[in-house]
């Protein structure tokens, strides 16, 4: 029974860490960015903050224009499928912020807004 148990903890456990924030796709928002806009079809990163998506570098009138024009990706959808009331670790919503700050204005750069 022991081992039953043991080896439904080890098969279960790397469940719990995929529904967190993977760091390794957030390191290169330029060429992230750069690799968008030659795709044809840019998405700026939108992050998800107490229910309301973020646009971190881009001012009110680029917004307007973005929900008239663009398209967007959200980087922490995951949060959508968490408890009502769930909140995201400051370091994981810092770490995002940064990255999507880059890479909307790399993506601003490149289109010429």
């Amino acid at each position: 029974m022991k081992s039953l148990m043991l080896m439904m903890l080890c098969l279960l456990s790397p469940l719990t860490l995929a529904a967190g924030l993977d760091y390794s796709k957030l390191q290169y928002p330029v060429e992230d960015a750069e690799q968008s806009y030659k795709a044809g079809k840019p998405e700026f990163a939108a992050v998800l903050h107490k229910g309301n998506l973020r646009y971190p570098g881009l001012s009110p009138d680029q917004r307007k224009r973005l929900k008239n024009e663009g398209r967007t990706r959200t980087l922490n959808e995951f949060m959508l499928y968490k408890e009502e009331g769930a909140e995201m670790d400051l370091d994981e919503r810092i770490a995002l912020e940064k990255y999507a700050t880059r890479y909307n204005r790399q993506l601003l750069n490149l289109l010429g807004w």
